[in-house]
């Protein structure tokens, strides 16, 4: 990506980031040794453009920005709760809410449901569902204004 301008672009912000990561990798161990050699032939390469960005990467130094990676939740209890003798709720709670799951069986449907309009009383509610699948068989046809719904 850094190199092969024609295929990838001339971003320069891309690039830039490009030498922040190796530069980040050539410090971690075992691996330095084959990261120099290619950054330091980045510095040869392209023109004179990207050869000062290249500097200026340098110059700039290691740009770190922090990667927000949320740990896990325990499937045990950790050492610090059973030394503080603190009960294991959240494994607890899944337990509880898979029981839970499992003795009701198949999930709680509920048929959507409508009334004539938004102002009647809740009592006139009808199973919508049928409506509709009557509307569906009949040759009524339906009538659509495009516009502002709240105007």
């Amino acid at each position: 990506m850094y190199q092969n301008d024609a295929i990838w672009g001339n971003q320069a912000n891309i690039k830039r980031w490009i030498l922040n990561v190796l530069m980040q990798i050539s410090s971690a161990p075992g691996i330095e040794n084959d990261v120099h050699p290619l950054i330091q032939e980045l510095a040869k390469d392209g023109d004179a453009k990207k050869q000062e960005l290249y500097k200026a990467s340098l110059a700039r130094g290691l740009e770190f920005h922090p990667l927000n990676i949320f740990p896990a939740p325990f499937a045990s209890p950790s050492l610090l709760d059973r030394v503080q003798n603190r009960p294991d709720v959240e494994g607890n709670l899944r337990i509880l809410k898979r029981n839970r799951s499992n003795a009701r069986g198949t999930s709680v449907y509920i048929q959507p449901q409508a009334k004539p309009s938004i102002q009647a009383p809740d009592d006139t509610r009808f199973p919508l569902m049928e409506k509709v699948m009557e509307f569906l068989d009949s040759d009524q046809k339906v009538f659509l204004l495009l516009g502002d719904s709240g105007a």
